[in-house]
């Protein structure tokens, strides 16, 4: 609960109500997700597929009518994820992520566009690995382990909304 009035907080100190309302609903549908994740290992298709929706309709009405910058974004996004899951799949023959995590990562991609999939990739990945370093601190865990990615794309997602239309204070941190 505290989480979710940090996102309203935030978000009405620095965006228009049309960003405001919807980032609302960006961040509960995200912190919700990420939740799941860690309890149950899953991401819903009845949490990610509207979110997917909802982010080509943010990029149509609300964020400048560049629906195509969105439509590219989550084609980018569930790409990003699903050539590797692909890939180690056929090599392993098993699966190392699960759909549900394409599926968020396109979502996300709706909502932020295809200019912010490179750093939503880094920034979760990053986040994951040191997820992963302080629980194995923490208490012993096997290498094959399952580790949630949900939780590491919720914050990625989140960050990068945070810095605003187009990514552009976070991107140019990040890119030369």
């Amino acid at each position: 609960m505290a989480i979710g009035a940090v996102f309203v907080v935030v978000s009405a100190l620095i965006w228009a109500p049309d960003r405001l309302w919807s980032g609302c609903g960006l961040g509960w549908t995200l912190l919700l997700l990420a939740i799941i994740d860690l309890e149950d290992g899953v991401l819903p298709d009845r949490l990610t597929l509207p979110l997917l929706v909802a982010g080509l309709v943010w990029g149509e009405l609300a964020d400048g009518g560049d629906l195509a910058r969105h439509i590219a974004g989550a084609a980018l996004g569930g790409g990003l994820l699903a050539v590797p899951a692909m890939g180690y799949r056929r090599l392993r023959r098993r699966d190392g992520m699960g759909w549900g995590d394409v599926k968020l990562a396109a979502a996300v991609g709706a909502w932020l566009g295809w200019e912010a999939m490179p750093a939503m990739i880094v920034v979760a990945a990053l986040t994951t690995i040191a997820a992963v370093l302080l629980r194995r601190r923490i208490c012993a865990t096997s290498l094959d382990a399952a580790i949630p990615f949900g939780p590491a794309l919720a914050a990625a997602t989140w960050l990068l909304w945070l810095s605003g239309p187009r990514n552009s204070i976070f991107l140019d941190s990040l890119m030369p």
